[in-house]
């Protein structure tokens, strides 16, 4: 039996390689290049053909392709329609088209590195621009570092240049690698193909960038935006995970906002648990949410540019199987989910919040009072059209059997874990009414033959943990148990990882 011609093209059947073939007499075994970070590349398709390759930023080789390269694919209409591969070590570039290059309606891709986003062209498709590649054979880099932008900064649609005299900045996060001073890089490109530019242009800067800094961008055009930081001079980390980012003065002294969706944030409310207060119970950190606070800039008397907060948040909450829909306003950029406050308008004045469940969240907000809005129109209970990034937050407590995803417990304590089944990559878990005088919880998951196979100590924040553990697609395939000890309470919850 033959093995194959060496340096013919094989399958070693080790879905963590590529470039596979046949090796020399005597072994003639079929062996590939080992990968080290898994990739992915999430695609809004029409059904329409597309095809994509990685290739070597060095050299231009084709590394890892769509399947059946150079034919075109023909996936299903998705909005978020995934093919994973692998990369080794190294610089590499992306190259996306679609046949006949005559665009894909609300198509793009997000291509992901071990999870983390090194190229955001979501819905961002030009069909000039094709293929579609970043200028420069650049792009994606194995391993991507960690350095990343402030969550305030991270896809930023909304930026302002030279509005009243004032501009928008940047800022990159100075906590992954402890770094201060003037070692940072921004890099900022057009997914598509066009500008490619770093700020400093030629070395290190300090952590902001103003929008004042960057006339080469264009108002209207969506950029990546992405940072590194500098060891010593000539030696930089690797490029981190990459932003979205658009110049719309327009949209910038009037935008839209969403729940806190920073989940290591204590205000994270996107997703998180609430606990309704019963009786006389007040409001608290359980039925608080928190919105990204929307602000106009302008330049004062003194010279200085300030940023005037607006005066009045609306917002709506939602069961839209259930026709639920019920509306509160705040004077800041927080609320409770109480029902005292609901806004008595018809057909929806009798309804209150309800325990056990799941509520889609938008806010709003208004310079004025509530004469106009940022986004909408006057009747917000009529009028549906979502004012932007809609969240959901779930209820307590209600108790279901095995497996589920909340837990009710016997000293009012209720856990939430989610999404489960999970993919291996993020769990989000929340756990209120902890005992006062615990600080920490351990949180452990165990496999089936009781090996722990993760253990963290989680912080607790007025008697709640509402936080992400990264997975990082560890965990295997199959059924876990997970265990959080929060002083002499153990909570047990069952979690399956579906690849």
């Amino acid at each position: 039996m033959t093995n194959g011609t060496p340096g013919g093209a094989c399958d070693d059947n080790d879905p963590f390689s590529f470039n596979d073939m046949y090796g020399a007499s005597p072994t003639c075994g079929c062996l590939g290049t080992a990968c080290t970070q898994s990739v992915t590349i999430e695609m809004g398709t029409d059904g329409g053909g597309l095809r994509w390759t990685l290739r070597d930023a060095g050299n231009n080789t084709i590394v890892q392709s769509s399947p059946g390269y150079p034919a075109y694919e023909y996936p299903p209409m998705s909005p978020n329609y995934t093919e994973t591969t692998c990369l080794p070590n190294g610089e590499f570039y992306f190259v996306f088209e679609d046949e006949d290059c005559d665009g894909i309606a609300n198509g793009g891709y997000i291509v992901r590195v071990a999870g983390k986003r090194v190229i955001d062209n979501r819905n961002n498709l030009d069909p000039v621009a094709c293929p579609s590649a970043i200028t420069g054979n650049t792009g994606v880099n194995v391993p991507t570092g960690n350095d990343r932008l402030i969550s305030a900064s991270c896809d930023r649609l909304d930026l302002r240049r030279n509005t009243n005299g004032c501009s928008d900045k940047l800022t990159a996060d100075n906590t992954p690698n402890g770094t201060s001073g003037n070692v940072y890089q921004f890099w900022i490109y057009e997914p598509n193909g066009g500008l490619s530019i770093r700020y400093p242009a030629n070395g290190p800067g300090s952590n902001q960038v103003s929008m004042a800094n960057l006339p080469s961008l264009v108002s209207g055009t969506m950029y990546n935006v992405r940072v590194r930081t500098r060891i010593s001079p000539g030696v930089w980390r690797a490029w981190g995970n990459a932003c979205r980012m658009m110049i719309d003065n327009v949209v910038g002294q009037c935008k839209k906002t969403s729940l806190y969706d920073d989940v290591s944030s204590p205000n994270w409310s996107c997703g998180r648990n609430i606990t309704l207060p019963v009786g006389n119970q007040g409001n608290n950190q359980g039925n608080k949410l928190v919105a990204w606070p929307v602000t106009r800039i302008f330049m004062n008397q003194a010279g200085n540019c300030v940023n005037d907060p607006a005066t009045k948040y609306q917002w709506r909450f939602r069961i839209p199987a259930e026709g639920i829909v019920l509306v509160r306003n705040s004077a800041n950029y927080s609320t409770f989910m109480e029902n005292a406050a609901i806004l008595a308008t018809p057909p929806t004045a009798t309804d209150t919040f309800q325990v056990c469940k799941t509520y889609q969240v938008e806010v709003r907000a208004s310079f004025d009072g509530g004469i106009n809005w940022c986004v909408g129109g006057t009747d917000p209970y009529g009028d549906l059209t979502p004012w932007g990034k809609v969240c959901e937050v779930y209820t307590q407590a209600c108790f279901q059997q095995g497996g589920n995803q909340n837990m009710a417990t016997d000293d009012g304590a209720a856990m939430h874990m989610y999404p489960n089944p999970n993919r291996g990559d993020q769990l989000f878990l929340s756990l209120d009414a902890i005992e006062e005088g615990v600080h920490t919880v351990s949180v452990d998951i165990y496999d089936t033959f009781g090996k722990r196979v993760t253990a963290r100590t989680i912080a607790v924040q007025d008697g709640f943990i509402n936080t992400v553990l990264e997975l990082n697609g560890e965990l295997a395939t199959g059924l876990y148990m997970v265990n959080i000890t929060a002083g002499d309470a153990l909570y047990t919850q069952r979690l399956v990882i579906q690849k």
